[in-house]
Formats: C-alpha cells, structure tokens, sequence
C-alpha cells in the first residue's frame, strides 16, 4: 500500500524536479542574457559619456573660435580706417628715404657753420641759404629739415635735461653743436675713436647755464683738478694730461681770447 502511494508522489516529484531543472536552465540563460545586455549597456554609456564629453570639449573650443574671429573681425575694422594714413606714412617714407642725404648734407652744415649764430640766423641758414644750395646742385631734400630730430633723440634729449640743460630748442641745438664737436668714446674702454677729428668748442654763456651742463654731464671725465682757468699756473700740465688720458678739459672764464700754449 505504502509502495501504492509513494510512486506517483515519486514520478510527480521526479515530473517537478525535471521541470524545475528545465526552468533554472532558463533563468540561467536569461541571467546570462541580461548580464550580457548590462555590460553592453555599460560599455555604451561609457562610449556616450566619452562622446560628451568630447562634443562638449568641441563647443568650448568652437566659442573659443568665435570668439577670436569676432575679436579679428574688429580689429580688422578698425585697422580698415588706418589704411589711408598707412598708404601716405609709406608714400612718405619713401620720399624721405631719397631725400636723406639732402638732409644729412643740411645736418652736417649745421653742425660745422651754425655754432656762432642765433637761434633766427641758424632758422634762414637752413631753411633758405643751405637749402638753396642743394637744390641748386640737385640734391633732393626735405624744405624744413628739424636737425633736433635728426641728430638727436628724446630720450638723449631727455637726460640732459636732467642734467641741467634747459629745454628750449636753442639749447638743445647748442647740446648737439657741443657734442658733435666733442670726441666720440669708445663704450668699453671711453677713449676717443678718432681724436685727430676733434674740434673743441668755445661757448659764450654769459648766465651759466651750459657750464652747469658741462659740469653735470662730463663729471666722470675731468680729471682730478675739475675745471680750470686761463690763468691757471698749471693749465699746460693739465691740458697735457688731459690728452694723454683722453679726460675732458673745460677752461672756464674766457673773457677777451684764448692765449695759445
């Protein structure tokens, strides 16, 4: 009886057990399917979090671009109004380019002719008599030569200013008058280049303002004694010193000439 009942629980539990294996086969394939789709998913998320980051990298340098061509396109703009002027600066540059060794020729006039005079004579020896000259001998150069700018710069003009040269025109020429006629030194060693072509000028400065100058601008080369005087009982010495050393000799107090030694 026992047997009776216990065999068809038996093939029914056996009927189960197959069909529970047939559904863990199931679940593990549908399992394994969704892991699969998950790692797929995964990896795509990865692949479109890259592409975002990448498009958005792609925007910030595009807005970057943008930027800079609109930044280009206005100063193309604004440097469209300075075509013109550029156009006459060049055409100007040219002329004075031709014109430069009238203009050097004008500079070196003045430096050797217009030391005794006035501010006014200097203004018609260059503007009319030397100017005159060359064009009569077919030298192109500029009608109004400004020999300040052309001898000299602003910031040079500037330092001596702040040693005491005054600031108006005639000054400044009568600066580069003294200047050119002094010794050019040598940057390493402060000798003179060329002293077989020094010329040593004789200023008439009744209110003391070029001595100051001197005085201020040629301190690290006088030698030990500093200025001197006509009437100074060693002048022959220290002139002769002077020379040989290459130091610079200001003789002070000239009233009537210069007595030859």
């Amino acid at each position: 009886i026992a047997s009776l009942v216990a065999k068809p629980l038996q093939l029914a539990l056996a009927k189960k057990q197959a069909e529970l294996d047939v559904a863990n086969k199931k679940l593990k394939i549908a399992t394994d399917s969704c892991n699969a789709a998950q790692a797929l998913v995964a990896d795509l998320q990865a692949q479109l979090d890259k592409a975002e980051a990448k498009k958005q990298e792609l925007e910030t340098d595009q807005k970057l671009c943008m930027d800079k061509m609109d930044e280009a396109t206005k100063l193309i703009e604004s440097l469209g109004g300075e075509k013109k002027r550029w156009n006459e600066s060049r055409i100007k540059f040219a002329d004075d380019k031709r014109k430069l060794l009238g203009d050097i020729a004008l500079a070196c006039a003045f430096v050797s002719y217009c030391g005794p005079f006035n501010f006014a004579y200097r203004q018609k020896l260059m503007s009319k008599d030397f100017y005159d000259q060359c064009i009569a001998l077919g030298i192109p150069v500029n009608k109004d030569v400004d020999v300040t700018q052309l001898l000299v710069d602003e910031a040079t003009i500037a330092i001596w200013n702040s040693q005491s040269l005054p600031k108006d025109q005639l000054s400044v020429q009568n600066g580069i008058l003294v200047v050119e006629a002094s010794p050019k030194r040598d940057p390493k060693t402060n000798e003179p280049t060329d002293p077989l072509l020094v010329r040593f000028p004789l200023l008439i400065d009744p209110q003391g303002q070029a001595l100051n100058w001197l005085k201020n601008r040629e301190a690290d080369h006088f030698p030990y004694q500093g200025t001197t005087t006509l009437g100074h009982r060693k002048l022959s010495e220290i002139a002769k010193y002077c020379i040989e050393n290459g130091k610079t000799l200001l003789v002070e107090g000239i009233v009537d000439g210069v007595i030859p030694l």
